[in-house]
């Protein structure tokens, strides 16, 4: 009855969908050796099954979920009136009716299990439920709460797709039992070479100059001053060691203490809140931008707790605060030139280039946009999530309007880095680097999907930005290994 249009599995695709059609299965590929195909293929197996049942696809976000609407379409001979595209925009009583009558409804997790949980829809008629970017099924996330209700329906099916779901063991096996996976499939590069686009990689380390370091210097000799108060709150690891975490978990363990009248718990508290903001400021200076960092002293300015106030009456403080202000008149952080300079020149080679960059931070985003939307041939558009002040809808069309080269340069935050497919894409820069494995693997799945490309890591010398890349360097060799073993484990138990 349902059948693929335009489009044929390869010999790995088609292997995965058998184990899919038995077992409830996580498949994990590289970015661009399509998920989404495999998908497909199978809820038209069901369906064509039994067209009383239905199917949901799920994905995080709406521009996501709307371009699985638009493949399955595309590749499918699947009349529109037979999909659904749901999100709460759409008022209760038509999701309910939209749900009733399609074959397949497309949504955010969010929506259903409101539904869900509203009894505005039951997953009774369902026979596949599809998870992408599955590496979210963990602790109270809606893809949690949706299987758990799902695996309560006689000859329910679950399909769960991610290129990264994890670097350790056990959020690898905390998403395998959420999801009641059976069968873990995971393609060695050597297996789909051929199917994958050439990847250059490259990493331009920047020096920071004179005045910045010297500014940094300032800081720097602050936070080591209040470090120091740390040995005569019993604290014994050396201070050049101590981390973020080692602060968290310094508060913690100080707010234990609260309770019992403890005079040092107070002073503590906020000296490891001290602490952590100046190091942030450390970091924002260094690998961000001179604007951002100075937002952020704005912000701690705004703050009424004892750790912002003294950090603001510092004498260090204040003058890294006033020359930054006057810094900021005169030059952008060189991260920024540079970035700047890379896109020109790729500009330049070819005016039709398509270039998306990964940032982590709202501010450092504005910052970059503000230095490079007068230069000349630069195209920029910003893409964020809703709490920073996009629509759904309007990040939908940010999206339409870069593919239809409006744009030339999308700036974009995490929203960017899951499932976005955009074949033109030339370069990917990488701003600031992530510790997480699975946010560089899926910031690097947005280039090469349709032809070649390039990834630029852009790393600040001596920062966080060089720890931050080998460590998630080490977390994806480590998460490779853990699912390979799964998924042998797995073959040998069959035999």
């Amino acid at each position: 009855m349902f059948h693929l249009k335009n489009l044929t599995l390869r010999e790995y695709q088609e292997s995965i969908f058998q184990t899919a059609k038995s077992h409830n299965t996580l498949a994990v590929l590289e970015t661009g050796l399509g998920k989404t195909a495999i998908a497909l293929k199978l809820s038209l197996h069901f369906l064509s099954q039994d067209i009383s049942k239905k199917v949901i696809i799920l994905a995080p976000s709406r521009p996501l979920i709307s371009q699985h609407h638009r493949y399955f379409l595309h590749h499918s001979n699947l009349e529109s009136k037979e999909v659904s595209l749901i999100t709460g925009k759409i008022p209760p009583s038509q999701r309910k009716k939209l749900f009733k009558e399609s074959f397949i409804i497309f949504s955010t997790p969010q929506c259903i299990n409101n539904d869900l949980k509203n009894n505005l829809i039951s997953l009774e008629d369902v026979i596949l439920i599809v998870f992408d970017e599955a590496h979210h099924a963990v602790q109270n996330y809606a893809y949690v709460n949706i299987s758990r209700t799902y695996q309560n329906i006689p000859g329910h099916h679950m399909l769960a797709l991610t290129a990264s779901p994890g670097n350790n063991k056990k959020k690898i096996n905390e998403i395998c039992k959420n999801l009641s996976i059976e069968k873990v499939e995971i393609r060695t590069d050597q297996e789909v070479k051929q199917y994958l686009q050439e990847k250059h990689v490259s990493w331009l380390t920047i020096p920071l100059d004179e005045q910045l370091l010297n500014i940094i210097a300032k800081i720097k000799q602050y936070h080591t001053s209040k470090l120091k108060e740390l040995k005569h709150l019993g604290v014994t690891k050396p201070l050049n060691l101590i981390n973020k975490k080692d602060l968290l978990d310094l508060q913690i363990k100080f707010r234990s203490q609260l309770s019992r009248r403890n005079p040092i718990a107070f002073h503590g508290i906020s000296l490891s809140t001290l602490l952590i903001k100046t190091s942030h400021l450390i970091d924002i200076l260094e690998t961000q931008g001179i604007t951002t960092t100075i937002n952020y002293l704005k912000k701690i300015e705004q703050e009424t707790s004892k750790a912002s106030k003294s950090i603001l009456i510092s004498p260090y403080i204040r003058l890294a605060y006033s020359q930054l202000i006057e810094l900021s008149k005169k030059q952008t952080h060189p991260k920024i030139s540079s970035l700047s300079s890379i896109i020109s020149s790729q500009l330049e080679e070819n005016k039709n280039s398509k270039i998306i960059v990964f940032v982590n931070f709202r501010d450092t985003i504005n910052e970059i946009l503000n230095a490079i939307k007068n230069v000349t041939a630069i195209r920029p558009v910003i893409l964020i999530g809703q709490k920073s002040g996009l629509s759904q809808k309007q990040q939908v069309e940010v999206i339409k309007e870069f593919e239809k080269n409006v744009y030339n340069v999308l700036i974009c935050t995490s929203i960017g880095e899951e499932g976005l497919s955009i074949g033109t894409l030339d370069i990917a820069i990488f701003y600031d680097a992530v510790p997480s494995a699975i946010r560089r693997i899926q910031r690097t799945g947005r280039v090469a999907r349709l032809k070649s490309g390039k990834i630029i890591h852009l790393m600040t010398a001596g920062s966080k930005d060089v720890a931050y890349y080998w460590k998630s360097q080490r977390d994806e060799a480590k998460m490779k290994n853990i699912l390979y073993n799964m998924q042998d484990k797995e073959k040998q138990s069959t035999l």
